[in-house]
């Protein structure tokens, strides 16, 4: 249970014996509009940059999530608006110009991803969200691959890797099985089935992820109950996501967390679930993992 108290410049939580500021992990947003409106968008990506400073970490961990942030922009089907950067959003002069840049494309479909980094260092290359093959995605928390048991790819897709991240290796094993035209129940099925491989295979914290073709925004949440970090901090309730419809229709996101945007209503996704949300109805619709 979460418990909310006061303290200057954020919301203070306590989660059983775990204690965070809890605006921020690693953050993911993504939004979905059918009749996109920049004004709203910018609102919006403003009250994200917030966590990428006020961020929810374990006791010991230094605060902030400012390893870098990314941002995608899809319309029909299509990415118009990409960047990457190392610097930390909260702080950086070109985050607030680049969120005014892509809401004047007006995106269907958005992505944003502030890097608490865990696995990988400090760059571009690891830096989400990473994009192919008309796909967009990003993650939150760690798969703990070893040097005898890593995610396998095959040697063309291992090429392919530009980063050291466990994240970029499990998007492109993904693609691996999914075609750019894929209908949107074999991509949920190919998702689905790709989490099970590393939830029966590999020890992780969490696979909070959002997968995006432009069309459609899948939304994952599945925590690592079993491993002994989660259970020892009880980070059940620091991985975190939830879903936010706006009260006026037309619009769903999906956030780390709540943010305060007036006319919408959030809730939490609950563990082991995938979230669909379809570009020509953006309703959610959840299925287990």
């Amino acid at each position: 249970m979460l418990v909310k108290g006061g303290v200057e410049g954020c919301v203070r939580y306590h989660v059983n014996s775990f204690s965070c500021y809890i605006y921020a992990m690693c953050r993911i947003l993504g939004v979905v509009q059918q009749k996109p409106d920049g004004t709203e968008l910018v609102t919006e990506l403003s009250a994200f940059r917030a966590l990428a400073d006020c961020g929810c970490v374990p006791v010991g961990t230094p605060r902030g999530h400012r390893d870098g942030w990314g941002a995608v922009g899809y319309t029909d089907g299509k990415i118009i608006f990409s960047k990457r950067r190392v610097e930390d959003a909260y702080r950086d002069p070109q985050y607030p110009s680049a969120i005014v840049r892509l809401a004047r494309e007006k995106p269907q479909i958005v992505l944003v991803h502030f890097r608490k980094a865990s696995i990988g260092g400090k760059s571009i290359p690891n830096t989400h969200p990473f994009t192919a093959r008309g796909y967009s995605f990003c993650h939150n928390g760690s798969i703990f691959e070893t040097k005898r048991k890593r995610i396998a790819l095959t040697a063309a897709t291992e090429r392919l890797i530009k980063g050291m991240t466990d994240s970029e290796r499990f998007f492109l094993y993904l693609l691996e099985r999914l075609s750019p035209a894929a209908p949107a129940a074999t991509v949920r099925k190919t998702f689905i089935a790709a989490i099970r491989i590393v939830r029966k295979n590999f020890d992780y914290t969490a696979m909070n992820m959002l997968l995006t073709n432009g069309k459609t925004l899948w939304a994952v949440r599945e925590v690592n109950t079993y491993n002994r970090e989660v259970r020892q901090k009880k980070l059940l309730g620091y991985y975190t996501l939830f879903s936010g419809t706006d009260t006026r229709g037309g619009q769903t996101l999906v956030c780390s967390e709540t943010l305060a945007i007036p006319a919408m209503r959030w809730k939490p996704i609950a563990n082991h679930r995938i979230v669909e949300v379809d570009l020509r109805s953006t309703l959610a619709f959840t299925h287990r993992l």
